[in-house]
């Protein structure tokens, strides 16, 4: 076997992979962003949402948003509803114009 063909198809197929990534998950991390700035600059709220290790993600995105994320700029109105996500706490906190992301992988896709 030669190692350095065997390297070089390795490297060929993460960056094959990795370009379709980068091309499928484009325009929907476009259509994010925009509707994320809405949510900043229209004085609504970040909410993340999640079980099990998606909690533990939810509070961090959460937390990095409040404290003001890698800037020195006024702080963002962000929650993360990890004890309890059931229907009737998202009623409580969610209003139009709101961003709720779920990060539980039991309910991605649907």
């Amino acid at each position: 076997m030669n190692l350095k063909s065997f390297l070089d198809r390795e490297f060929s197929e993460h960056q094959a992979g990795l370009q379709a990534t980068r091309d499928s998950l484009c325009d929907p991390f476009m259509a994010l962003c925009a509707v994320a700035d809405k949510v900043l600059h229209g004085g609504k709220k970040f909410m993340f949402m999640g079980d099990g290790g998606s909690a533990v993600d939810a509070q961090h995105l959460a937390a990095e948003l409040v404290v003001r994320y890698n800037m020195d700029c006024s702080s963002t109105a962000a929650l993360a509803l990890t004890t309890d996500s059931t229907a009737r706490i998202q009623e409580m906190h969610i209003f139009l114009g709101h961003l709720l992301c779920d990060l539980s992988a039991q309910r991605c896709g649907q």
